[in-house]
Order: structure tokens, then sequence, then C-alpha cells
């Protein structure tokens, strides 16, 4: 058995008795405010290092193949629960319930009512991007104001509040204020923000209605970066580069020109 595999035998069996004790943060060995990237690529490490696979020709004793699934195992809980925005704010819920001995969190309440507000919060935020979707401003407004009451660092809510705004106010005549205001709210999120879709097709259709094809569709590629299968971006995108390829001379240079 080469080096390497005892070593990684070795690490598999240290770690399978550690795992009880071990964050799922600990486990990946990511910081807790790690991003989805970061996340990521941590488990696919991991996940090589300690795939049965890996140790199947060497014909391992029960208690090393006991040790390597156990580990393996607890890379891939891991890695669901933290790759998943809900279950990770429930789990980070459960480790502050923890840290302060279960006691009363923050904001008065019991536990158990602070997570319940946790996850009225996220229905309120998915019902309002819905709304968006289908252009009702005004009913997005009045779930996404009680959401950031109860959740106010949410970057989704926070864009899709600054978002539904701006169309509400569009909607009544509208003003360069408040779209300069909502372009810079949004550009700043998105800044900060490389794992959530929405605020970039918010940022996207922005640009798109101040005329700037060019970032409007650097937006909703990036929009498709995070989600492939976003639909609202990808026929944004479609939209906004048939656009600039009539600009261009591209429809003419498909279909030939137009007759004198």
């Amino acid at each position: 058995m080469p080096d390497k595999i005892v070593a990684r035998l070795a690490e598999a069996r240290k770690l399978a008795t550690e795992l009880d004790g071990k964050t799922h943060y600990e486990i990946l060995d990511v910081a807790r405010d790690a991003d989805d990237r970061a996340v990521r690529t941590a488990f696919r490490k991991l996940a090589r290092d300690f795939h049965a696979d890996r140790f199947a020709r060497y014909g391992l004793d029960p208690d090393a193949q006991s040790a390597v699934q156990k580990v393996f195992i607890a890379i891939n809980r891991a890695h669901e629960t933290l790759s998943d925005a809900a279950q990770r704010r429930e789990y980070d819920l459960g480790l502050e319930m923890k840290a302060n001995g279960g006691s009363a969190l923050a904001r008065g309440g019991g536990a158990a009512s602070q997570m319940d507000q946790v996850f009225k919060a996220e229905k309120l935020i998915k019902d309002a991007t819905v709304l968006i979707s289908r252009g009702d401003a005004d009913a997005a407004l009045e779930r996404l104001r009680p959401a950031l009451a109860i959740t106010p660092d949410d970057p989704v809510a926070k864009a899709a509040l600054a978002y539904a705004e701006y169309l509400v106010a569009r909607g009544q005549g509208g003003s360069q204020v408040i779209q300069g205001r909502t372009l810079e709210t949004l550009s700043a999120i998105c800044g900060e923000l490389d794992n959530r879709e929405e605020p970039f097709l918010y940022l996207g259709r922005l640009y798109r209605d101040t005329g700037d094809t060019d970032r409007a569709i650097r937006a909703f590629q990036q929009a498709l970066a995070i989600n492939p299968h976003y639909a609202e971006a990808g026929s944004e995108l479609r939209h906004a580069q048939r656009k600039v390829e009539t600009k261009s001379g591209g429809i003419g240079g498909l279909f030939g020109r137009r007759k004198k």
C-alpha cells in the first residue's frame, strides 16, 4: 500500500473518532462566512481524498472501511447542508442556540419561535421574487418589508426590495434619482455576492432600462453562471444579445440586405 494511502487512512481513522465534536464547517475546514464556491471547493477535495473507490484495490479491513465510510458520509452531509441557503441558515441558528446553551435568542422569544420567524422570512422572500417576476411589485413590497424586519441582512431580500421600489416608482412616472439610487444599491449588493442569481437579474434589467446593454448582458451572464437553469435571465440575455446584433448589423448579415 503506498505511503500516501497509508497516511490518508490514518487521517480517516482519526477524523472518524472526532466527527461527533465537529461542526459542518470544521469537517470541511472552511470559515463560518465561507461562500458557496469555497464550500464546494473544500468538498470536492475531501470527497476525492476519502472516496471509497480510492481505497477499493487495497482490501481494507472492516474497521478501516467503516472509518472511510463514516468520514465520507459526514463530508457529504456537511456539503448538502452548507450549500443550501435555507438549510445553512437553520444550521447556523442551531449552532447559535448551542453556543447560548439553548437560551432565548436575540430580540426575545424562544429558540423555536426564532426559527419559525426565519422560515417565515424565507417564504416571504420566495413569494416576493415570484411576484416581481409576475410584475406585481406592490404585492412584493408587502412581503419584503416584514421579511427584512426578521432577516435584515438577507441580500436577496434587500435587492428585491430596491428593485420593487424602483418598479413602483417607474409605474408612477419614475424618477432619475430613484433609478440612480437603485442602480447604486444593486451594484453594491452584487459586488459582494456570488452565490445568488436574483440580484444580478434585477441589476441587468436596470441596466437594460438605462440603455446600458453591455453591462446588462454581463449581469445576466453572471446570473446564469450562478444558476444555468435560470429561465428569466436566459430570456433577458437572448433579448439583449439580439439587440446588440441588430445595432451592429448582425440581423442583416443573417438575412441579407434590405431590398431597395
